[in-house]
């Protein structure tokens, strides 16, 4: 109502030709009335109004292919930048979707190539991109070096519920704050768009397979690397169909972290770790969906997976279990000590804790993948290898559990294939005797930046160390860890002829 008032004063005082046409539409809504963004009906920004059509340079994006014919994703790495930027964008009606042909407000570059039409008879292929926060809160558009403009599409901004005001010349939301100038230059409107700068932007610097970053992060799903065809995936992911839902618990809705901890036991694994391991205990918040993998010896421990998770995150106000008795003495113990609140499911009623179940089967579908090419009874360090990754990475339709948690991105571009062959820095040795010490990759440090290398000790026992200087051959994977026993107190002239005797196996 208030922009109609504003209309309908500016059209008594200007030109009627200069005046801009706004058809204002309502609808109704889950019983609530509610105002959608104007549209606005204007000639397009740089095209000839002869022609009624735009001309641009028909060139093309291709991306780079290997040998076998797959196309090579781009990598990233971090820069930072003093100051924020301001870029030019003109407004089109006509646009479904933002087009830019800056790289330095691009964020993350999808594989995805997508068809812009420009008049119906010029074609330019352009990639699906993430932009860098900003003062219009776009988040995706379309870039291409062969854009003659930057686009703002006037149909995203009313998705966005944004108005764009050309009487007062600026960008308004829906409670009448600017969000964006508007000036005219050579009878053009053009939108000043800021960019954040002083966050982290990205650049692109070098290639790498898709796959072998697939396998860096843990098998999971990433939308910057879709595969389809990965052999491991095919093997060990995947469900039957389900059938008919049942109805859920309508219980209260976590709002913070540590709010509500959802907490499950995973066991007996037939397979013992080098550990004696046997259980797992997962534990997940509910509102950000962090979770953790603690392994057990005992079923009867989970209060030792409780109380790790307090000293790691803090004390959980309330936990969600079922009525097994490994959550009775103990474990109702151990919550009087922290003063939380239990909540039980219903006797055979799974489905009430549903997100723990669900977190059940992500970590054992990851665990049994990543431990295929390697040994299999690593599977306790996989576990929290798993679900570190798992924390870092951005799900389909929600972001980041540490995201939701820390209010930033977590970086990834030290992530690595887990169980391959890597090299270790000895800090304590003779002169004659080697810098790097053979060893197996199994995770990283949570509280410094260093990795975590399983190799044997000079006694013969095996033992996992956080090295900081560590080398990596990820090509080749531990198949089975005996193979790198007292390997660096032999010969170099008494080993095998050839190095696939030591039970390596093959990258992919």
């Amino acid at each position: 109502r208030k922009l109609i008032e504003i209309y309908q004063k500016n059209r008594r005082t200007r030109n009627h030709r200069s005046t801009i046409v706004i058809e204002f539409k309502s609808r109704l809504v889950a019983s609530q009335r509610t105002f959608t963004a104007p549209r606005v009906y204007k000639p397009a920004a740089g095209r000839n109004l002869k022609t009624n059509r735009t001309t641009f340079r028909n060139t093309e994006i291709k991306g780079k292919t290997d040998k076998m014919g797959k196309y090579k994703m781009k990598q990233f790495k971090w820069r930072s930048v003093k100051s924020r930027r301001r870029i030019t964008m003109v407004p089109d009606s006509g646009s479904t979707d933002h087009l830019v042909n800056d790289l330095s407000v691009v964020q993350a570059i999808s594989p995805y190539e997508k068809i812009v039409n420009f008049g119906g008879t010029e074609r330019i292929a352009g990639k699906v991109v993430r932009l860098v926060p900003n003062s219009l809160n776009i988040s995706t558009a379309i870039f291409s070096t062969s854009f003659r403009f930057n686009l703002l599409s006037l149909y995203k901004l009313t998705l966005m519920r944004l108005y764009t005001c050309f009487w007062s010349m600026k960008i308004i939301d829906d409670k009448g704050m600017e969000r964006a100038p508007i000036y005219r230059t050579s009878n053009m409107y053009q939108v000043g768009v800021y960019y954040d700068s002083e966050k982290q932007e990205v650049a692109a610097i070098s290639q790498t397979s898709k796959m072998l970053q697939h396998q860096r992060n843990m098998h999971f799903f990433d939308t910057t690397c879709r595969i389809k065809n990965c052999h491991a995936c095919q093997q060990n992911k995947g469900q039957k169909p389900s059938h008919n839902r049942r109805p859920q618990e309508k219980g209260i809705t976590a709002k913070r972290f540590n709010e509500v901890v959802h907490i499950d036991i995973v066991g007996p694994i037939s397979l013992r770790s080098f550990n004696n391991h046997r259980y797992r205990c997962n534990l997940v918040d509910g509102y950000t969906g962090w979770g953790e993998s603690y392994p057990l010896k005992s079923k009867t421990e989970p209060y030792l997976a409780l109380r790790q998770w307090a000293q790691s995150h803090g004390r959980p106000q309330a936990v969600r279990c079922d009525n097994g008795a490994e959550f009775q003495d103990l474990f109702a113990k151990e919550c009087r000590r922290y003063n939380t609140t239990i909540r039980r499911s219903a006797p055979y009623e799974p489905e009430q804790n549903g997100l723990a179940e669900r977190f059940n089967r992500t970590i054992v579908d990851a665990i049994r993948t990543v431990v295929a090419d390697t040994d299999r009874r690593l599977w306790a360090a996989a576990a929290r290898a798993v679900s570190f990754v798992r924390n870092r990475l951005a799900r389909r339709e929600k972001e980041a559990p540490y995201k939701m948690r820390f209010q930033r991105n977590a970086a990834t571009n030290y992530f690595r294939r887990f169980g391959s062959l890597c090299y270790y820095k000895v800090h304590v040795r003779t002169k004659m005797e080697p810098k790097y010490r053979m060893g197996c990759f199994v995770g990283y440090g949570e509280q410094n930046s260093t990795y975590r290398v399983a190799h044997y000790s000079k006694d013969g026992a095996l033992v996992v160390s956080e090295c900081y200087a560590v080398k990596f051959d990820e090509s080749k994977t531990i198949k089975n860890m005996n193979s790198i026993k007292n390997i660096d107190d032999l010969d170099p002239l008494d080993l095998p002829g050839e190095f696939t005797t030591l039970n390596f196996g093959n990258g992919e």
